[in-house]
């Protein structure tokens, strides 16, 4: 039998999806396929559909829609992602990091593999950009899904997993190619070598602009200054009760941080520990949820080290050294989200940003998403390449 023209592998670039557009019907349909995932919510199904169809939908995507209103890159703003104006930055950002790694790795296998991207869910769903991938190359005998989530989480990963598995457990579809999932990637040395220089990137700017350091000082002028510096990690958050089930997700997002950590030591020979904060975002409902919270964190680094609020954050963090400092500056980083969106972009930039300086506090810089910058694209390519 002869062997089919085209590539023979491929690799699937995975997100989670984004509503199509700011709009309370779009956002409905989104929210709708997104928190009826078993994975993403557990609750019997005759409990969580009543929730679900009759309070949330109705009135959560009317609630939410400033916020993509806010974040939706529009025509007038004057931004351009991948020669594209107008959309979501989440999906604006996954197609152009996509078409810059395609162009790397299939110039790197003379046309052997493609790439390609999906979401989760809402348009441009895994099947859709499977189906279009094997009707395009029917040589395709291996698939390699990566999906882009650092830290492996079964509310994010293994959803993944579950729609890919789907579409080939199809009993009419003949040709299956080999698969490889790739877990993640929290501490791969290329990616938390992107991430730690995007962040010592925003520090040195700022330790040269506001404390007068001449470039090449700037680490020495840091140092003497960590007395008012924090440096906040702040991940999605997910449900204690999974976590206790076998979810090892926080373990994996605080791999990220000491890997991280370890490389702004060396760096800068600048001691972080007494300045780390690890916390999680974006918690709702009402089981409890893994912690220490981001919106606790920012309002307790400006108090004074004897403020009891102060205390208790730097107990459930345990990081005594922390509760003697009185923070005028914080850097904020989100190493679990490939790109940026509204968790990012409202939560951290824009609602920790305020509560850090209601409470006190005097600068807070918000240090983006790693997104389709050249760092996101070599850690990438470099988790891929390991995976060969």
């Amino acid at each position: 039998m002869l062997k089919a023209p085209g590539p023979s592998k491929a690799v699937l670039l995975v997100n989670l999806g984004t509503t199509t557009a700011p709009t309370a019907p779009a956002l409905r349909s989104f929210l709708g396929e997104f928190l009826a995932d078993r994975r993403v919510i557990d609750v019997p199904r005759f409990i969580w559909y009543p929730i679900l169809y009759g309070f949330i939908l109705p009135f959560r995507p009317v609630k939410i829609l400033p916020l993509y209103n806010h974040i939706w890159i529009k025509k007038s703003s004057g931004v351009v992602i991948n020669g594209k104006t107008e959309g979501s930055p989440l999906a604006l950002y996954t197609e152009s990091l996509t078409d810059q790694v395609r162009a790397i790795v299939e110039a790197q296998s003379h046309g052997d593999v493609v790439v390609r991207h999906a979401m989760r869910y809402g348009a441009k769903n895994i099947p859709a950009a499977l189906k279009s991938m094997h009707e395009e190359f029917p040589g395709i005998h291996e698939l390699v899904v990566l999906p882009l989530f650092p830290q492996y989480s079964s509310t994010t990963t293994a959803c993944i997993y579950d729609e890919v598995f789907r579409f080939y457990s199809d009993k009419n579809r003949r040709c299956v190619p080999g698969l490889r999932t790739i877990r993640d990637y929290a501490d791969h040395p290329a990616y938390v070598e992107s991430v730690a220089t995007s962040l010592l990137s925003a520090i040195k700017k700022y330790v040269t602009a506001k404390m007068s350091a001449a470039a090449d000082g700037w680490k020495t002028v840091l140092a003497t200054h960590m007395e008012d510096v924090a440096l906040v990690f702040s991940y999605h958050s997910i449900p204690i009760r999974y976590a206790e089930e076998g979810d090892d997700y926080p373990q994996r997002c605080e791999a990220t941080t000491r890997a991280v950590q370890l490389y702004l030591e060396k760096e800068t020979g600048v001691p972080f520990a007494d300045s780390i904060v690890h916390v999680y975002q974006s918690q709702f409902g009402n089981q409890p949820w893994i912690g220490p919270k981001l919106v606790e964190a920012v309002a307790a680094l400006p108090a004074a080290p004897s403020d009891a609020r102060k205390q208790k954050f730097c107990e459930a963090c345990h990081n005594t050294a922390l509760a003697k400092k009185q923070v005028n500056v914080c850097f904020a980083i989100a190493p679990g989200f490939a790109v940026d969106c509204v968790e990012t972009i409202h939560e951290i930039a824009e609602d920790a940003s305020g509560l850090f300086k209601e409470h006190g506090g005097r600068d807070f810089i918000y240090v983006p998403c790693l997104n389709d910058s050249e760092g996101q694209v070599k850690a990438i390519t470099a988790v891929l390449k390991a995976a060969e």
